[in-house]
C-alpha cells in the first residue's frame, strides 16, 4: 500500500507539476495574443491612414491634371487666337502692300 501511495503522490505531483507549466504557458500565450492583437491594430490604423493619404493624393492629382488641362486649352485657345490675328495682319499688310504698289504703278505711268 504504500508503493501505491508513493506512485499516487508522484503522479499528483507531476499532475501538479504540468498544471503549473501549462498555466504559465497559457498566460505567455496570452500575453503575446494581446501583443499580437495590438500589432494587428496599429498596423490597420496605418493601413487604414495610408489609403487616406493615398485618396487625398489622388484627388489633389486628379485636380491638379484638371488645372493643367484647362490651362493647356487656355493656352491653345489664345494660340490659336494669335495665329488668327497674325494671319489677319498679314492678309492687310499684303493688301497695303499691294495698293502701294498699283498706286506708284499709277504715277509712273
Amino acid at each position: 500500500m504504500d508503493e501505491y501511495q508513493s506512485v499516487i503522490m508522484q503522479l499528483r505531483d507531476e499532475n501538479s507539476s504540468l498544471k503549473e507549466r501549462l498555466s504559465k504557458m497559457e498566460e505567455s500565450m496570452s500575453q503575446e495574443l494581446v501583443v499580437e492583437c495590438d500589432k494587428n491594430k496599429s498596423l490597420t490604423e496605418r493601413v487604414e491612414d495610408l489609403q487616406r493619404q493615398l485618396e487625398s493624393a489622388t484627388k489633389e492629382q486628379e485636380a491638379l491634371i484638371d488645372i493643367f488641362s484647362e490651362e493647356r486649352n487656355r493656352r491653345d485657345q489664345e494660340e490659336e487666337s494669335l495665329r488668327k490675328k497674325l494671319k489677319d495682319a498679314s492678309s492687310t499688310i499684303q493688301d497695303l502692300l499691294e495698293q502701294l504698289n498699283a498706286a506708284r504703278k499709277g504715277r509712273k505711268v
